[in-house]
């Protein structure tokens, strides 16, 4: 066997085999490919009809492939007594069947309860596990943040799954609890400048 797979494929080489008219023989080849790809070799047969035949071999592996929307969620600014809640988008783009197997939300001890998770809004039904998709299939999720006290809020969302490769994928979240009159707001007057026609080698200057 030659080729740059060749070490995924196993074949026990024949010599001096003979093939009576009208009759054949049979080998195997057997594939044992890695966690990935799709995979080549051949094996050359020499023989005194026309020299040497090449038979190659081909093989993939259909792995599933998890895909998160967005990589990380800033629930931006929530004032007190208020609320602010994300969707994050789970999708398959691999070939065969994903299912992930839990989803976890990590607070760090001071930030304990200001976040959750609900399944399309639903934040007091649990989200049962596993979650299958087929391959093109997708699923949106749900996080809330609650404001319950002020300062930066830092959470995570830890995903398991049997993707190879993305066994456990973390998908950071952040948040700005703040009372209102804490918020900076910039203001810009006018909105917009208009210089008007002007003459080829003049200038003119506005305030903003």
């Amino acid at each position: 066997i030659s080729g740059l797979d060749e070490e995924f494929f196993e074949f026990s080489p024949l010599e001096n085999v003979s093939i009576p008219p009208a009759e054949s023989r049979e080998f195997e080849v057997a594939y044992i490919p890695p966690d990935s790809g799709s995979h080549h070799a051949a094996i050359r047969i020499g023989n005194n009809d026309d020299g040497t035949r090449e038979l190659h071999f081909y093989g993939d592996v259909l792995i599933p492939g998890l895909h998160i929307t967005p990589v990380s969620v800033d629930m931006g600014v929530v004032l007190i007594d208020q609320s602010r809640t994300r969707q994050v988008s789970f999708s398959n783009t691999g070939s065969r069947t994903l299912s992930i197997n839990s989803i976890e939300l990590v607070d760090i001890a001071a930030d304990a309860g200001e976040f959750s998770i609900g399944d399309w809004g639903d934040f007091d039904t649990p989200v049962f596990f596993p979650i299958v998709f087929e391959p093109g299939d997708y699923k949106s999720l749900f996080l809330r943040y609650d404001h319950l006290s002020l300062g930066s809020k830092q959470s995570s969302l830890v995903v398991t799954s049997d993707d190879s490769n993305h066994i456990e994928t973390t998908v950071p979240i952040f948040a700005l609890a703040a009372r209102g009159d804490e918020i900076c707001q910039i203001a810009l007057d006018p909105t917009i400048v208009d210089f008007g026609v002007l003459s080829p080698g003049s200038s003119e200057n506005q305030e903003v």
